[in-house]
């Protein structure tokens, strides 16, 4: 999985999903406190982009908690349907966005 961007001339390094997750999300005053969040604008822009360029495996293989611990990660494990997402695996989350999106998909 891509961790790494360029954006605007400068460069962004993530350590993993979870932190890119954490600062591709909207500015919360709690995430902010627990030092997760995206430093300024620009790093939470490439946050995004690197998170939209995700495949759906890569979130797959790295749960943001074990499914031992949480129910719904160890639910979807349990009784996801394989022979869908082996189709859809390699999409990008922006590929599954737009997809989502299409009327015909309603």
């Amino acid at each position: 999985m891509k961790t790494r961007i360029t954006l605007l001339g400068k460069s962004y390094q993530f350590r993993s999903l979870k932190e890119i997750m954490a600062k591709a999300n909207e500015e919360k005053s709690g995430d902010q406190l627990a030092g997760i969040a995206a430093q300024d604008a620009s790093e939470r822009m490439a946050a995004k982009a690197v998170l939209a360029d995700a495949t759906l495996a890569d979130i797959r293989n790295e749960p943001r908690l074990p499914p031992e611990q949480d129910e719904v990660s160890r639910i979807s494990e349990e009784q996801g349907n394989e022979k869908i997402y082996s189709e859809m695996r390699n999409w990008s989350v922006a590929e599954l966005r737009e997809h989502l999106l299409l009327p015909s998909t309603g």
